[in-house]
């Protein structure tokens, strides 16, 4: 159950870089906000996410402190990380196609856990105040026993131009996650 709920934690990080200024999409921003898997753990989340020039290519890192209320052991912390990057393909002005790859670990007392995350997704502006995301999410290998597959569906309100607030759910087979975070762009 606890490499289970390891492997859930990684999650917290997968969420993929989303616009950071209203009049175009754009893959530079620091976020800072609160992760939760639903009944099972809760914490602050950081992530940075930085696009390389005009390429469509972007990098993101990310860290969270997860806390679990484990059976048995009583709270346990759980530090989680992510390096990542992705590549967004303009499918029409205001739409992007989304691939990205991720490598992601979660360290709780003494034990370990990493793995791998592919995604892809959508990425869409219907008009300068918002942003909606949709996408389907792979977590695989290194020491995970099995597989994850999960969907993601978020959205973004921009109060100006560089500040938002951005939030996502991402469903799973077992507890779903939930993300709550103010959005920086840059």
């Amino acid at each position: 159950m606890k490499r289970a709920l390891l492997l859930l934690s990684l999650s917290a990080l997968a969420a993929p870089a989303s616009p950071a200024i209203a009049a175009d999409i754009a893959y530079n921003f620091l976020e800072i906000g609160h992760f939760q898997i639903e009944g099972t753990s809760s914490g602050p989340i950081a992530r940075v996410s930085a696009g390389f020039g005009d390429t469509g290519f972007y990098g993101s890192v990310g860290y969270s402190r997860q806390n679990f209320d484990a059976a048995g052991a009583g709270d346990v912390d759980v530090d989680v990380g992510l390096a990542g990057i992705g590549y967004a393909h303009t499918l029409v002005e205001g739409t992007d196609l989304n691939f990205e790859a991720g490598y992601q670990r979660a360290d709780a007392a003494g034990e370990q856990v990493d793995g791998y995350r592919g995604s892809v997704g959508v990425t869409h502006m219907p008009n300068d105040r918002f942003v909606v995301t949709a996408r389907a999410n792979h977590y695989f290998g290194g020491d995970t026993e099995g597989t994850l597959t999960t969907a993601s569906f978020g959205g973004e309100v921009f109060f100006n131009p560089i500040w938002s607030l951005a939030a996502e759910a991402e469903l799973a087979e077992g507890p779903d996650a939930y993300l709550l975070a103010l959005h920086y762009g840059f």
